[in-house]
């Protein structure tokens, strides 16, 4: 019985799925996020949606929020690409210049500065 309430569910959650990326290639952020919601709900402790929602949001332009989404997929599943792809690219700093600083250099050279 517990097997096919399973797949009930996962079908529901890969259908709600395929809902909210065409609604994000429609550019129809308000009705995938709706989608992703519910998908949530369905299977929450799968790492694709939320991995979905911040995309959406950093299309957006809300980077932070969109941290907070990358990092909810993470703790769920902490080898999950995507999201550690995203969350690696919206946590770089990007000055005026074509300067990249990574947490890592910021970090090293912090220490650097502190033994001078």
């Amino acid at each position: 019985m517990y097997a096919k309430q399973e797949e009930i569910l996962t079908d529901e959650y890969e259908s709600l799925m395929e809902l909210a990326k065409a609604r994000i290639a429609d550019k129809e952020y308000n009705d995938a996020l709706s989608h992703l919601a519910r998908a949530v709900s369905v299977e929450i402790a799968r790492p694709e949606a939320y991995n979905l929602i911040g995309a959406i949001f950093e299309m957006n332009g809300d980077i932070f929020e969109a941290q907070k989404y990358y990092r909810a997929a993470l703790s769920f599943v902490p080898s999950y690409i995507p999201s550690q792809k995203n969350l690696a690219r919206t946590v770089k700093w990007r000055g005026d210049g074509d300067i990249v600083l990574e947490e890592m250099n910021c970090c090293e050279a912090r220490s650097r500065a502190d033994l001078s």
